[in-house]
């Protein structure tokens, strides 16, 4: 599903399949469908995030 993220507090990296996004508060990101991602803490303090899916019927995949 597609997802939005806004970052509340602090600040990070996220990597969308080859691209990285540096995030701080007050900053959204879309994540399209099928596009593999994560999000690292680079700040000294929490880092905290409201997150939306497109979807209820969410899943998660890890892949290696």
């Amino acid at each position: 599903c597609e997802e939005l993220l806004y970052v509340l507090t602090g600040q990070g990296r996220h990597r969308l399949d080859d691209e990285t996004v540096e995030l701080r508060a007050g900053m959204t990101i879309r994540i399209s469908v099928g596009v593999r991602h994560n999000l690292e803490n680079t700040g000294l303090e929490p880092l905290t995030t409201l997150i939306t899916f497109s979807t209820g019927d969410r899943q998660t995949v890890f892949l290696e």
